[in-house]
C-alpha cells in the first residue's frame, strides 16, 4: 500500500464538567479524518467519530459533522464501495420510490460501459444492505401567533417523545422548504425533537407547517436491502429498482414479548388497535409497590363490572396494575395525587358511553412490519424533443408479521405514463430560443398500493381539496394535459388541465395557468388555478379559485415590488349548496422598496396586509385583519464591521370572531448580527 499519498486529520479532547447540581463528569471527543490513494487506482474515505457529549449533531448550524459516524469509502473511476454509516436516498429515475435512510452497513456502486457493440450501452449497478436506525414520520399543524418555538414532534404513532435523527428533517412553510441553521430560517433540537423558527420566519396563525423526518424508533431489529439497475443507450434507458424494509419479529429490542402476548398478535391480525396486553396482575401485598382492589359499581343505574380502585387494605388489595395513556377520552382512569409510593389513578365513569379518562392498564404491544417496494420503467427519446416515460410499481405491506390473517390486502400496484413533447418556433440566438410545449400524462394508484415516504409534492392534498392526511378509499386516477409556450429568457405562456377521479367517492377537474415575462428592467408573473370537486363520502362540493402573482420594475438604484396571494375556497352542501364551516378567503399582499444592486448593502422596506374571511351562517365575512411593516437591512461596506439587521411590527386585529381563542395581538420580532473582525 501507498500510504505517502494519505491525508490524515482530526483531534481528540478531554473535557471536565461539574456544577451546583451534578457530579463531576468527564467528557471525551474523537474526530478522525483520513482520504487520500490507498493504491494509484483507488481512492480512500474514512471518517471515525465519537462524541458522546451531545450524542447527536446541533441542529442550530445549516452544515452538521458527522457525530457518532464511522465508514470506509473505497473508490475509483467506475466502482465505489461504502461500508459502515451512510445515507441512503431515491434513485433519480423512480417516481413511486422516494426515502431517505440514515443505515449502518454496505452500500456498492458501479457503472460499466459497454462498448464492444455498434451502440455503446452504460449498466448502472446500486446495492445496498444495512440496518436501518430510523422510522418516517410526517407531521401537519397550523403555527400559533406570536409564537416561534420550541413545536414539539411527535412520531408517526403519535409517541410524544422521540429523538429525531440528525439531519433527515426537511421543514416546509406554505408549501415552501426551509434551511436549517440559526443564521437561516429555524433551528432544531434533535434529542427533545423540538423546532424553533428565527426571525427570518414569521410565525403565524395561518402558516402551514409540514415536518418530514426520521426518528429513532427501535422495538424490533430492523434490516433494509435495496438494489437498483439501470441500462442506458443514446435513446433510452430501463430500470428496475427493489426495496425491502423489515423488522425481524424474531429480535425485539425494546419490549420483552411472552409467548401470551405473541398469541394476541398472532390473533389480531391487522386489526392494530386489539395489539394491548392486560397490565393487570395478582401479587402478594407489600408496602413498596402501588395495589388495587376489584369492585362491581353502580353509576345512574348502570352497573360496571371489574373497577380498579387504590387500596391498602392486605386483606383486599391483590392486584398490582401497569397503566398506558391510550389518549384523551379513550380511557377510563385518570392520574391523581396521592402520597403513595409510585403513581396512583383512579377511575372515572363514562358519560353518554363515552369514556372521560386517558389511561387504561394494558400494556400496548408493538408489531413487526415489513414494507417491499419493486419499480420498473423505461425512457424513450422518440427525437430529440420528444420523450416517452413509463413506470409501473407493485408495493407489499405488512403491518404485523406475526399473523397469517388479513394478508388479502396486503399488495397494491400503480402506474404512470408521461409524454414531454416541445417544437421550436422562433430561434434568435442559442440563448433565445421560443418553445411550443405540449406534455400529457396519466397516473394510476390502487387502492393498496402503500408508499415508503412522501412521494408526490408537499400539497398535494391542498391543491384538491382533500384531508391533509387522506386514505385511499378506491382506486385514483389522475390525468393531466399541457399547452404553453416557453421563451429561454424567462418570459412563458402555459395552461394546464388535471383531472382527479377516486371511484364514486372524489372527482375533481382542475385548471392551471401560467404567465411569465421578463422585459428589461421590467419582471411580472402570475401562477393560477381554478378547482371544482364533487366529495360523495363527506356530500359536499367545492370551487377552490386561487392566484399569486408579482410585478418588479427597477429604476435606475431602486426596485420597487408588489407581490400578492388570494385564495378563495367554498365549500358547499350537495344537498342544498348552502356554506359549509371550512369555507374561507383571504388576500395577502405586499409592496416593497428595496436597492437593486446588492453586492455590498443591502436595504429592504416593506408593508403587508392580510384580511381573512370565514363563513358565518350562508356567506363569507371579515375574520381577522392583520397588517405587517417591517426593515431588512445587511451592511458589508463597512471593512471589517458587517452587520445585518431584520424588524418586523405586526398588528392582528379580530372582526365577527365570536367563541375563538385568538385575541388581538402585537407583535415586535427582531434580529440583530453583527462580525467584529
Amino acid at each position: 500500500f501507498q500510504n505517502d499519498g494519505l491525508n490524515k486529520n482530526g483531534n481528540i479532547s478531554r473535557g471536565i464538567s461539574f456544577g451546583n447540581n451534578q457530579d463531576v463528569v468527564v467528557n471525551s471527543n474523537l474526530n478522525l479524518q483520513v482520504s487520500g490513494k490507498l493504491t494509484p487506482e483507488i481512492d480512500m474515505v474514512l471518517a471515525a467519530t465519537d462524541n458522546n457529549i451531545p450524542f447527536q449533531a446541533d441542529g442550530t448550524t445549516a452544515q452538521l459533522q458527522e457525530f457518532d459516524k464511522v465508514y470506509m469509502q473505497l473508490n475509483n473511476i467506475t466502482t465505489k464501495l461504502v461500508v459502515g454509516d451512510y445515507q441512503l436516498s431515491r434513485p433519480q429515475n423512480s417516481y413511486f420510490m422516494s426515502f431517505y435512510k440514515r443505515a449502518q452497513g454496505a452500500y456498492l456502486e458501479n457503472n460499466y460501459l459497454d462498448s464492444a457493440a455498434k451502440k455503446p450501452v452504460l449498466f448502472k449497478t446500486q446495492v445496498a444492505g444495512a440496518v436501518s436506525r430510523g422510522k418516517f414520520s410526517r407531521q401537519i399543524f397550523f403555527g400559533t401567533e406570536n409564537n416561534q418555538g420550541p413545536y414539539r414532534m411527535k412520531g408517526a404513532d403519535n409517541e410524544p417523545f422521540i429523538i429525531i435523527l440528525s439531519g433527515t428533517e426537511k421543514i416546509y412553510i406554505d408549501g415552501k422548504l426551509l434551511q436549517r441553521g440559526q443564521e437561516n430560517d429555524y433551528i432544531i433540537d434533535y434529542n427533545t425533537g423540538e423546532l424553533t423558527f428565527t426571525a427570518k420566519q414569521i410565525i403565524t396563525k395561518d402558516k402551514r407547517i409540514v415536518a418530514e423526518f426520521q426518528y429513532a424508533e427501535r422495538n424490533y431489529a430492523r434490516s433494509l436491502f435495496f438494489f437498483g439497475e439501470e441500462i442506458q443507450t443514446k435513446k433510452s434507458s430501463v430500470f428496475f429498482n427493489v426495496y425491502s424494509e423489515q423488522d425481524n419479529k424474531n429480535k425485539p429490542l425494546q419490549q420483552t414479548l411472552s409467548q401470551q402476548q405473541k398469541n394476541v398478535l398472532i390473533a389480531i391480525g391487522d386489526t392494530l388497535d386489539k395489539a394491548v396486553y392486560t397490565g393487570v396482575e395478582t401479587a402478594e401485598f407489600n408496602n413498596s409497590d402501588v395495589f388495587y382492589r376489584k369492585v362491581d359499581t353502580i353509576v345512574n343505574t348502570i352497573l360496571y363490572n371489574n373497577v380498579y380502585v387504590y387500596s391498602t387494605d392486605p386483606d383486599s388489595a391483590k392486584y398490582r396494575l401497569k397503566f398506558s395513556n391510550v389518549g384523551a377520552y379513550k380511557g377510563n382512569y385518570n392520574q391523581i395525587s396521592s402520597t403513595a409510593n409510585g403513581r396512583v389513578y383512579q377511575w372515572v365513569s363514562p358519560v353518554g358511553g363515552i369514556p372521560q379518562g386517558s389511561f387504561e392498564p394494558v400494556i400496548p404491544l408493538v408489531t413487526p412490519k415489513q414494507n417491499q417496494m419493486l419499480t420498473g420503467g423505461f425512457t424513450y427519446s422518440i427525437t430529440k424533443n420528444n420523450s416517452l416515460n413509463a413506470e409501473g410499481v407493485y408495493t407489499k405491506n405488512d403491518v404485523n408479521r406475526f399473523s397469517r390473517i388479513d394478508k388479502c390486502n396486503d399488495e397494491g400496484a400503480s402506474l404512470k405514463v408521461t409524454s414531454k413533447n416541445q417544437s421550436i418556433l422562433i430561434t434568435d440566438s442559442l440563448k433565445n430560443q421560443t418553445k411550443f410545449i405540449y406534455n400529457v400524462g396519466y397516473e394510476f394508484l390502487q387502492q393498496r398500493f402503500k408508499q415508503i415516504e412522501r412521494f408526490r409534492s408537499i400539497e398535494f392534498d391542498r391543491d384538491w381539496n382533500r384531508p391533509l392526511s387522506s386514505v385511499l378509499l378506491n382506486d385514483q386516477n389522475i390525468a393531466n394535459a399541457e399547452l404553453g409556450l416557453v421563451n429561454m429568457r424567462g418570459s412563458a405562456l402555459t395552461y394546464c388541465l388535471n383531472v382527479f377521479n377516486e371511484g364514486n367517492n372524489y372527482q375533481g377537474i382542475r385548471y392551471n395557468a401560467v404567465a411569465k415575462h421578463q422585459f428589461k428592467t421590467l419582471t411580472t408573473s402570475y401562477v393560477g388555478s381554478f378547482l371544482t370537486t364533487t366529495d360523495n363520502l363527506n356530500l359536499q362540493n367545492t370551487e377552490f379559485y386561487r392566484h399569486k402573482s408579482l410585478v418588479s420594475q427597477r429604476v435606475r438604484k431602486v426596485k420597487l415590488t408588489y407581490s400578492d396571494d388570494f385564495e378563495n375556497n367554498l365549500f358547499k352542501r350537495s344537498t342544498d349548496k348552502t356554506l359549509l364551516p371550512r369555507a374561507y378567503q383571504f388576500w395577502e399582499w405586499e409592496g416593497s422598496i428595496s436597492n437593486a444592486d446588492s453586492s455590498k448593502n443591502n436595504i429592504k422596506l416593506f408593508y403587508k396586509e392580510r384580511r381573512d374571511k370565514l363563513a358565518y351562517g350562508d356567506q363569507l365575512k371579515d375574520s381577522t385583519f392583520a397588517t405587517n411593516i417591517g426593515l431588512q437591512t445587511s451592511i458589508y461596506s463597512i471593512r471589517n464591521n458587517p452587520f445585518t439587521v431584520l424588524v418586523t411590527y405586526r398588528k392582528l386585529e379580530l372582526r365577527n370572531v365570536v367563541g375563538t381563542f385568538l385575541k388581538p395581538d402585537n407583535t415586535v420580532l427582531s434580529r440583530l448580527e453583527y462580525n467584529l473582525r
